[in-house]
Formats: structure tokens, sequence, C-alpha cells
């Protein structure tokens, strides 16, 4: 049986990864640091799973060793990195742990580049996107949000990678703690409201828009497929429900009550449906193409028309079936 190695399991990540891997047939190794986490990893209780401690930090210049002290221990075995900070010890020293598993690490000047919050910033204001305003020095208008380059990267939990001042006083106490981590810290805007205007928005009973309802009113749908704004961690409170997610019933039972307080109490049906950009097909790793689904309007097409198709062409065809294989589902909701 071939062996896995998932790093960090402090994080939920980790999770998913030791369940997929598992359920795939792997043995599965579980690594943490016991400078980095102060209780027993939830990765670590997994069946699938057996919890390795390792001494010390991520940020320990012994750490590299370490970590291929475990990997040796192993025969060849698959390393899945899950930290930014052991993803970058292992970039920075990718030879030497190459000869002792196999892994997919980008180089270590992407890396940086990745995980430098000015660059990216820099990047989507470049391709258009909108970004929050900077500043440099003091701020003309708060409240603004001072974080560092890479929280990860300096070993910060999730809850201490930013925070908020409200105003002149709280900007110069907060700066000067975000200081002690990064010399230098982002001082940005804080973007307040309902998020992108293209997304579904919050409004009146009365005038409610939903991607698919019946004819009666008694079955209200709203979908938003993960390709198009990206994997949603939570549903926004009555605005929509995101279809990914581990724990379907939970979010269906808050979707609903949270439909019914705009209702004032008349009862909600909410269908639980499966990811209808399913009709893109599927992927075929020996041939390393994507093997449209039957009866699609890309199936339709021959392979040579699919491999010239324009991608936008191509996006609007997988969202006309998309669109169409969710009627269907509701229709024999």
């Amino acid at each position: 049986m071939r062996t896995a190695i998932v790093t960090d399991g402090k994080y939920r990540s980790a999770i998913a990864a030791v369940r997929a891997l598992g359920r795939a047939g792997y043995q599965v190794i579980v690594t943490q640091t016991r400078g980095d986490s102060s209780i027993e990893p939830p990765a670590f209780s997994s069946k699938y799973a057996d919890g390795v401690w390792i001494e010390g930090s991520v940020t320990d210049k012994e750490y590299p060793d370490r970590l291929l002290k475990v990997i040796e221990g192993c025969d060849t075995p698959v390393l899945f990195p899950v930290g930014a900070g052991t993803l970058n010890v292992i970039a920075a020293d990718k030879e030497r742990f190459e000869k002792a598993a196999y892994f997919l690490v980008a180089d270590k000047y992407v890396l940086d580049a990745l995980n430098n919050k000015e660059t990216v910033h820099e990047r989507a204001a470049d391709f258009g996107f909108r970004v929050p305003k900077e500043y440099e020095g003091e701020p003309d208008s708060y409240p603004v949000v001072i974080k560092p380059h890479c929280g990860e990267k300096l070993g910060l939990k999730a809850g201490d990678r930013y925070t908020v001042a409200k105003n002149a006083e709280e900007f110069k106490e907060k700066l000067a703690k975000m200081r002690e981590y990064d010399p230098e810290p982002l001082v940005q805007e804080k973007v307040e409201g309902d998020g992108d205007p293209d997304r579904p928005q919050k409004t009146e009973p009365a005038s409610w828009v939903f991607d698919l309802a019946t004819e009666d009113g008694s079955i209200l749908l709203e979908y938003l497929s993960t390709g198009d704004h990206g994997k949603l961690e939570d549903s926004q409170p009555g605005v929509w429900c995101s279809v990914s997610s581990y724990d379907f019933p939970r979010r269906a039972e808050r979707f609903r009550s949270e439909l019914e307080t705009r209702t004032n109490g008349v009862p909600v049906t909410v269908g639980l449906f499966f990811d209808p950009m399913a009709a893109g097909g599927r992927w075929d790793s020996k041939t390393q193409r994507r093997i449209p689904a039957p009866g699609s309007a890309l199936a339709a097409l021959s392979e040579e028309e699919r491999e010239n198709l324009d991608w936008r062409k191509r996006e609007e065809l997988l969202r006309a079936d998309a669109l169409e294989l969710l009627r269907e589902q509701v229709r024999f909701f």
C-alpha cells in the first residue's frame, strides 16, 4: 500500500486531504509540529491516519531535517504539504526532498509572490479587479485593515493575521502591535457592504428574484456555481446557499430558516441538488482531455470542434447545459 504524508495537521484542510487519500486506499501519516499547536490536531483522530508529532516549530532551522526524517522512514511516499511554512521549506530545498518523496510544489519565487498580499494586490489591480485602497502613512479615512504581508508564513493564527482600526488612536496602537511581526505591514481601506454588486443582493420579499422557481412559488431555489465566484465557505444569511459544503443538512436548515424570516413565517422549501456544472463532463487523466457528459451541447460537437472552441463559447455552452440539468432536477424534486 502506498503511503501519503499530510503535513500541518492542525489545519482543517488537512482533514479533507486525509479523508480523500484514505478513501483512495493510501496509508496516511499526518504530521504536526508541537511548537505550533497546543492541542492534538483533529486529523490525528481520523480512522484513515496515524498522527506523528514533530518537535519544535516550522520556523526552526532544524525543521527540514526533522520532516525529512519522517519522510525517509517511509518508502518514497507522496508528500502533501498543507501549511505555507512547510511549502516554503520544501520549495527552498526541493532537490533534497525530491530524493525522498513525490510532491508537487511551485518554485520558491512563485510561492513568495503568491504569499505576499501586496504583490497579489498589485497583480489584481493590473488585471482590472477591484481592490481596496492602500495607504502609505496615516490613512485619510477609517476604518482600515492592518495586516502583514503573509501572516501564515509568520506562524500567526487566522484571527491574528489582520486587525481593524476604527480611528487614528486605534490605528497607531494596532500598527505598532502588527509591526512586531512585520516591520512594514499593509494598511488598506475596510470595504463595507454586501460585496460584489454582480452577486445576488438582499431585496424586499415582493421583488425576490430566484434562479429557478416553480410556477406556484412553493419551491424557491438560488444557485451559485463554484465556477462563478469561487468556493464560498459560508452561505450569506438569506442571500444564497452554497453548494460547496460537507454539512448539507445544517446549511439547508439555516437557509430555510433565514428565508422564512423574510416571508413572515410562511413555510419555505429548500431543495438540495448536485452541482449542475457536472454537465461539463469528467477529466480523463490518461488522455489528458475532458470527456463531455452524454447529451450535452459539447458532446454534440466533434473532437476537432471542441479542441478549437473559444473558451467564452465553451463557458456559454457549459452554463446552458448546467441550467437545463438544474431545471431537470427541480422538475423531479
